[in-house]
């Protein structure tokens, strides 16, 4: 069910104790968001689980909390479980899925992604609108609808989530509401020293890889589709770990022509962790659904297993469907 503003602070002040969560291999907007509910939660007197089942991206651990984040659930029942731009239920990793699924204890979803499951029979409350620009804009509204106080730690997680979501302010998902809450945040940040952090430390061997990776794109359905493969034996002789690797994919996608760009990272055997990013007609979310993943319109991911010869084959398929 979806619910106002007012119900969810009623919520949030029976709550003693909650737990909150983005999806599997987090985003700058899932990391973000996250973060900005922890410190919302915690300045409401509540004792909050920051989880993730994956790491947090290395160019987002500067943001103030991400060294609290925990791999482990908590054995004590939360009063409360928040979700941030999960996709679908499965897209917080078994463990926790497991729980939301036993649980009694209210669940809370807010997302901007396309609402290809029905989160409203899993969850207890929810917060989606597809238009926003990011998670983090939806967080935005609930603070500023209900009077709660701004802090640095929470407008500074907010003002990242954004960026990161929009590539900085230049994907078709940012609108003139992503603009003003910027600019209302920016009193809390400093602009430079968080797109410092994001996109100007960038590690030697990161660049030497990206040169091997961009050298093998192969370009599919008539050069509307950019895909490209990273495998595990190439981050093990660079010592690079998959955040390092997610950004490349805006390269691809950046090729004249290309309307979506696709990423395979190997994980095990014939097993690849698939990002997408999109541009023009072609809806990634769409696609990224058919795989069984999650997503929205310019971005989207799922697993995908098999050969990467047989990937490319599906792909040529299904985006010459789809961009008709």
């Amino acid at each position: 069910m979806t619910t106002g503003h007012s119900e969810l602070s009623a919520i949030l002040r029976r709550a003693r104790t909650a737990l909150v969560s983005g999806h599997v291999n987090p985003d700058g907007d899932s990391v973000g968001s996250a973060l900005a509910c922890y410190h919302l939660l915690t300045g409401q007197g509540i004792a909050t689980t920051l989880y993730s089942i994956d790491p947090f991206p290395y160019n987002f651990l500067f943001l103030p909390g991400a060294d609290r984040m925990s791999h482990e659930l908590p054995a004590e029942e939360p009063d409360l479980y928040l979700i941030v731009d999960a996709g679908a239920p499965h897209r917080v990793g078994e463990p926790l899925h497991r729980r939301l699924q036993n649980t009694k204890s209210p669940k809370i979803l807010f997302d901007h992604h396309v609402n290809y499951h029905d989160q409203g029979s899993f969850f207890d409350q929810t917060f989606i609108d597809e238009h926003a620009a990011a998670t983090a804009i939806l967080l935005y509204r609930f603070i500023t609808d209900q009077g709660l106080p701004m802090t640095r730690e929470i407008a500074v997680a907010l003002y990242a989530a954004v960026m990161a979501d929009t590539g900085s302010m230049r994907y078709d998902s940012t609108d003139r509401e992503a603009f003003l809450a910027l600019g209302e945040l920016v009193a809390w940040v400093d602009p430079w020293a968080v797109a410092a952090k994001i996109w100007e430390e960038t590690p030697l061997a990161q660049l030497r890889l990206l040169g091997e990776v961009l050298s093998s794109i192969r370009l599919l359905a008539g050069g509307k589709a950019a895909v490209f493969e990273i495998t595990q034996e190439q981050l093990r002789r660079y010592r690079l770990g998959p955040d390092h690797v997610d950004g490349f994919i805006n390269y691809a996608r950046g090729i004249e022509g290309v309307e979506v760009a696709m990423r395979f990272r190997e994980i095990g055997p014939r097993l690849y962790r698939v990002s997408m990013r999109s541009k023009g007609s072609i809806d990634a979310g769409r696609i990224s659904h058919e795989f069984g993943g999650g997503g929205h319109r310019n971005a989207a991911g799922f697993d995908f297993s098999g050969s990467f010869d047989e990937a490319c084959q599906l792909v040529e398929e299904i985006v010459a469907r789809v961009a008709r």
